[in-house]
């Protein structure tokens, strides 16, 4: 416990706050996000890849395929929200909420229908015809899938926080993003709609808006018995994310329904 003490003796104000954030939240810090800026350059330049923009300490490039630009647009998006959430009122309630539309499924690599836009339209669009006074604010986030048996895919999904979610709208959310059985195929997602109470909204805020990206493999435990393991995508799995990202900025992973943008 004194040498630990120690240690942070030695940390700069911005070194404690990044500490503090990823023993609280899990949130990535500054130097783990240049470490794996760093990897991932590597990389490209081993695979003789075109290097797409990424910025290091003291610049912003702002590309989504950036991480540590998808972690400054987290951090900037935190800070202007929670004054919204924890403000006094009591005609609002605000919960955290997960997406998986059957329309996000893609092949490695591949953007869903309408790109980035239309996913989010699409998303959007469904919510305000469901109830036109629900407020909400999304953030665009992929999974790299794999099922016993099938090939990995992508799994395009939004997370973020709703304001005064009915129970009705959202059955009818659950309707409209599980997709249709056809030809006997079974449904992407049998729950397309996760709505839960938000004690913590800073680790809920942090969590929506992370900018890191996981795999969830489906395996057999000891009982026979299929569950999910999620994992941190490796270096190599990470490159198709950042062909497919680049040409779009951070910033476009946000988007907001019937409130104006923070």
């Amino acid at each position: 416990m004194t040498k630990k003490i120690q240690t942070t003796k030695t940390m700069s104000d911005g070194q404690l706050s990044d500490a503090l954030l990823h023993a609280a939240h899990k949130m990535l810090t500054g130097q783990s996000v240049t470490k794996r800026v760093t990897s991932l350059c590597r990389q490209m330049t081993a695979s003789k890849d075109k290097s797409p923009p990424f910025c290091f300490v003291d610049d912003n490039c702002g590309w989504l395929s950036c991480p540590r630009c998808r972690s400054r647009i987290q951090r900037e998006f935190m800070l202007k929200m929670l004054p919204v959430i924890n403000a006094p009122d009591h005609n609002s309630t605000w919960k955290s909420i997960s997406i998986i539309p059957s329309f996000g499924k893609t092949m490695v690599g591949e953007l869903p229908k309408g790109g980035v836009r239309g996913f989010k339209d699409q998303i959007s669009a469904a919510i305000r015809k469901s109830d036109p006074n629900v407020r909400s604010v999304m953030c665009v986030d992929i999974s790299l899938e794999r099922r016993l048996g099938q090939q990995e895919y992508w799994q395009w999904h939004v997370h973020g926080v709703i304001c005064n979610l009915k129970l009705s709208t959202k059955k009818r959310l659950s309707e409209r993003f599980s997709g249709d059985k056809k030809d006997g195929n079974d449904r992407t997602c049998y729950r397309p709609v996760f709505v839960t109470d938000m004690p913590d909204p800073v680790g809920c805020l942090a969590y929506m808006a992370k900018p890191e990206f996981f795999k969830r493999e489906q395996c057999v435990d000891e009982q026979g018995k299929l569950k999910i393991v999620k994992k941190y995508i490796t270096i190599q799995q990470e490159l198709p994310f950042i062909k497919a990202l680049s040409p779009f900025k951070a910033s476009q992973r946000l988007f907001y329904i019937a409130m104006e943008a923070l």
